[in-house]
């Protein structure tokens, strides 16, 4: 699939809330920022990165678990660590998609086509990386990052 491309993602420190369902995905990410601002952390980059914990093809977007995260930088003014943890890094396959978020459900379709067209297998469920504000950016200039995480055959 023309498009998708196999990268390594460097770890990175977050601030996370976790929720359930479509509805609850902004406020997720609220909850994740007030935790930084309240404890004196910057903002890093990407924007977001909404980790998935099943999939939302399999048990419907009602009963999907995610953990939203907004990289941290810097040291914080408290002592707080409660919401915070590393990502590790991953190998993963990715696709960025330019436009609504409606349209990622056939964008996470081509990243799986490729994965098994190549021989991988994914190693989780994978994750969406959000490379601009969506409360700043017009719709149709949204850019996503879907990130499937694969298990890399050892080589010999």
């Amino acid at each position: 699939m023309s498009g998708v491309k196999l990268k390594t993602i460097r770890s990175c420190r977050v601030a996370y809330a976790d929720g359930k369902g479509f509805e609850g995905v902004k406020t997720a990410f609220k909850d994740a920022m007030i935790f930084m601002l309240a404890n004196g952390y910057e903002f890093g980059e990407p924007a977001g990165i909404l980790v998935y914990g099943n999939s939302p093809r399999e048990v419907g977007w009602d009963s999907c678990v995610y953990r939203a995260c907004i990289p941290a930088k810097g040291r914080p003014k408290l002592a707080s660590r409660r919401q915070i943890e590393k990502l590790p890094a991953i190998t993963a396959a990715c696709l960025v998609h330019q436009g609504p978020y409606s349209m990622l459900p056939g964008v996470w379709g081509r990243v799986y086509e490729w994965i098994f067209a190549n021989g991988y297998k994914p190693a989780a469920v994978g994750r969406e990386a959000y490379l601009n504000d969506c409360d700043r950016t017009p719709t149709r200039e949204l850019l996503t990052e879907v990130q499937v995480p694969i298990a890399v055959p050892a080589t010999k």
